[in-house]
């Protein structure tokens, strides 16, 4: 669920804020525009390093864009994978797994047994996905191999 990925991005800078260095202005619109977010189906957990090859290209309204490519450490479950999931909140429901903007749903008819606990640890897979403006996941428990 958890891993490094490269991530090539389009970002534009104002003129106003073309103040100083110009690798300190794109990290910190980096950091702000992608930190805690959803993108490319995976959440981004944080900025690890990114890298432009080229200069900016200056645009009509006076913006300069780069292309840059980030490395980031993301939180991505798949369809189909299975995963060893801590569980965080119970209710009449079924279980739930909630890391930040993602959540991963178990209902009650896809339990093998009932007598879990929260921060228990239990084997599960993924079925489905949707992404809007959080991740949900809704997913099965399987047997522990």
């Amino acid at each position: 669920m958890f891993s490094l990925q490269e991530l090539k991005y389009k970002i534009n800078i104002q003129p106003s804020n073309l103040n100083g260095n110009i690798r300190d202005v794109l990290k910190n619109t980096i950091h702000e525009k992608m930190e805690k977010r959803i993108l490319n189906g995976a959440y981004i957990i944080s900025i690890c390093d990114f890298k432009h090859k080229q200069t900016g290209v200056i645009n009509n309204d006076g913006s300069v864009s780069f292309n840059i490519i980030v490395t980031c450490q993301t939180f991505c479950p798949k369809i189909g994978n299975e995963y060893d999931l801590k569980i965080t909140h119970i209710n009449k429901m079924g279980i739930m797994h909630k890391y930040e903007n993602v959540s991963i749903f178990v209902a009650n008819h896809h339990l093998i047994n009932d007598d879990h606990k929260i921060d228990d640890m239990m084997k599960i897979q993924i079925m489905g996905k949707r992404i809007e403006e959080n991740m949900v996941c809704v997913a099965k428990e399987i047997v522990s191999s």
